[in-house]
């Protein structure tokens, strides 16, 4: 059940087998990392094992699958099934030849909804409180990083490390895993079980140990890029990215969809084939989408993202011979005895390669162990890569190289810059949308500008014309007076008139009334005459000239009187048209002086607009001058920024 070389041993057992088992850890025991599998009792189990482990210090974590190339004291491939149910338990034992000295911390992750920045500065200030117990060397000290999977905080945990400078030594591990399900993730820290924490390991190895990074992934850079826009972190998604060859900020799904030239529905086929990567020092990190939604046009990866992070498109390539080659390009310049590996394994690495992953053969020889993680650390979050700490005994005068190791001061300046550069590309990119708006701006204040300036001349126009209007209203106000009183002077006369052509009617009454009276006496007249016979002739005469001119006067009279009776009719109706068009008048006055004043406050509130408009006039050219100064400093801090 175990394997013994070099002071690291590996022991593969189920759960049942805790029971009962003795002096299975070897004496001189260090370090005990142990990974288990899912379907057991987390809690229960690292309560066993420690029971067992003693005084050993013992980190345990849940996995999405173990790693392990021994069981039941044959060798097998690395990746061991990840069946439903399989019960699992693989512990690695390093011997105190290999491993100086061990210091435990756990850290607070803070709450998940939180503000990213409050985030960080919360996990920033948990770990500047820690105090190693010995010195820390990023040549003999790593600090191997476990944290739970399901906390969404690997991103916001390693830049409050890199901001806190605590931790000056490689940071190296994973994110628990669990089930596909998502539901629960566990660490136990050599005292309890822990969730929302990440537990550091710190650890020193003896002087004649060497310890190398190993890295592999199967992806090569595609030349496609853009910067993150629109995203949250804390949710992992995007929704917006800004476009490396125009500069816009385009929605993420249809941007995708125009460079691969597919429709929406076939985006996901079109990515199964790729993921996407941040680029450090010409490394890449990998970073991989964990699902499309179409409706709310977000993008979801399975690593933390932010306004400003640059991700270039990656394609896969073969798995096997990506990880033949990548072994043999780390064992290059490495004397010494190579005694085992630590491996940490993202689950999306063993999903998409589930074929080929009984075809690593690289590592039989190797006591290695560790486990499918839900994401890797390695300086900063990764998916889909494996990450192994290798442990050489070298021996005085033999060569060692490990490019992450001897580098590692060039490596943390890296990862520390990765994060002050996306704090760069936001500042960089909202000068940039405040550049375009302040442009924008300019140009919207111009055509405002000369808005105000026709509406200026307008409202000078409309004073003017209002100026005419009143006086025309002023003209026509008199003149209605001037109407108004010959109105009344006519009604008066013509009263005058109706009076006296009453009295004319009544002395043709009386006209009338004569000519009757004549008449009557010209029939009387003429009768005596008939009686006289020849000495009445010539009176007889007359008499009959007095009826003729009796009958003439009536008919005379009674023409006149029936002309004087129209006449009276006449003067009546037209007194009664000459009283409706003096009440028109003094309708049309008082409408008039209403009107007159309206026009006036017209006048005087297109004055005053008009003063407005010139003031505004003024200060907009001010402000279009400030725009033109924010503008040109723009240009210059642009042309200075590295």
């Amino acid at each position: 059940m175990t394997e013994n070389k070099n002071n690291i041993s590996i022991l593969k057992l189920s759960y049942s087998e805790l029971n009962g088992i003795e002096n299975v850890i070897p004496e001189d025991t260090r370090l005990i990392l142990g990974f288990i599998s899912p379907d057991i009792d987390f809690r229960e189990a690292s309560a066993r094992i420690k029971n067992i482990s003693g005084n050993i210090p013992l980190i345990l974590t849940s996995t999405a699958g173990e790693l392990c190339n021994i069981s039941n004291g044959g060798r097998h491939p690395l990746y061991n099934p990840a069946d439903e149910n399989r019960q699992s338990i693989v512990l690695q034992c390093f011997s105190s030849d290999i491993i100086d000295d061990v210091d435990i911390h756990s850290i607070e992750l803070s709450d998940p909804g939180m503000d990213p920045e409050q985030r960080t500065a919360l996990i920033e200030k948990e770990i500047t409180k820690l105090r190693p117990s010995f010195p820390l060397n990023y040549q003999n000290c790593v600090a191997y990083t476990l944290i739970d999977g399901l906390s969404r905080s690997e991103s916001f945990f390693m830049e409050a490390a890199y901001n806190s400078g605590k931790l000056p030594c490689l940071l190296i591990g994973g994110s628990a895993g669990g089930k596909l399900d998502f539901q629960n993730t566990y660490i136990y820290n050599n005292n309890e079980v822990v969730q929302n924490k990440a537990v550091i390991t710190l650890l020193r190895f003896k002087s004649d140990i060497k310890i190398g990074v190993f890295k592999s992934q199967n992806f090569e850079i595609k030349p496609y890029s853009f910067t993150v826009a629109e995203a949250d972190p804390a949710n992992r998604y995007i929704k917006t990215v800004v476009r490396k060859d125009t500069g816009d900020i385009v929605d993420a799904i249809s941007e995708l969809c125009r460079h691969f030239n597919c429709a929406e529905d076939q985006l996901e086929k079109n990515l199964e084939s790729y993921s996407f990567a941040i680029v450090i020092n010409n490394d890449i990190y990998v970073r991989s989408i964990s699902g499309i939604n179409f409706s709310s046009r977000e993008i979801h990866f399975y690593c933390d993202l932010a306004f400003g992070d640059e991700l270039v498109l990656v394609k896969h390539t073969d798995f096997l011979s990506s990880i033949e080659k990548d072994f043999a390009q780390f064992r290059k310049g490495k004397s010494g005895e190579l005694l085992g590996g630590l491996f940490n394994d993202c689950i999306l690495r063993r999903l998409f390669n589930q074929n080929e992953l009984s075809g690593v053969k690289l590592f039989d020889n190797i006591p290695v162990a560790g486990f499918s993680t839900f994401g890797e650390l390695l300086g900063v979050n990764i998916n889909q890569t494996l990450t192994a700490l290798m442990f050489y005994r070298v021996k005085p005068g033999e060569k060692f190289h490990d490019e992450y190791i001897d580098n590692y001061i060039q490596k943390y300046s890296a990862f520390k810059e990765f994060f002050l550069k996306r704090t760069i590309n936001q500042m960089k990119h909202i000068m940039k949308i405040k550049d375009q708006v302040w442009k924008s701006s300019r140009e919207s204040i111009e055509l405002f500008s000369e808005f105000i300036e026709k509406s200026s001349q307008k409202a000078t126009e409309n004073e003017t014309f209002l100026t005419k209007i009143n006086e025309n209203f002023i003209a026509l106000h008199h003149n209605i007076d001037d109407s108004n009183t010959e109105g009344n002077n006519i009604s008066n006369e013509l009263i005058k008139l109706e009076q006296s052509a009453g009295t004319i009617e009544q002395v043709l009454y009386s006209i009338v009334d004569i000519a009757g009276q004549i008449n009557l006496l010209g029939l009387n007249a003429s009768i005596e005459a008939a009686r006289a016979g020849n000495a009445g002739k010539g009176f007889g005469v007359i008499a009959k000239e007095v009826k003729s001119l009796a009958d003439k006067t009536d008919l005379s009279v009674r023409d006149s009187k029936e002309s004087i009776t129209n006449l009276i009719n006449s003067m009546s109706q037209l007194q009664e048209q000459c009283d409706i068009i003096i009440t028109s008048q003094v309708s049309a006055k008082n409408l008039g002086r209403d009107l007159n004043d309206t026009i006036t406050r017209l006048a005087d509130n297109s004055k005053i607009i008009e003063n407005s408009i010139s003031k505004n006039a003024v200060e907009v050219k001010a402000l279009i001058d400030n725009l033109d100064s924010m503008l040109k400093t723009i240009d210059i801090l642009a042309s200075s920024s590295v």
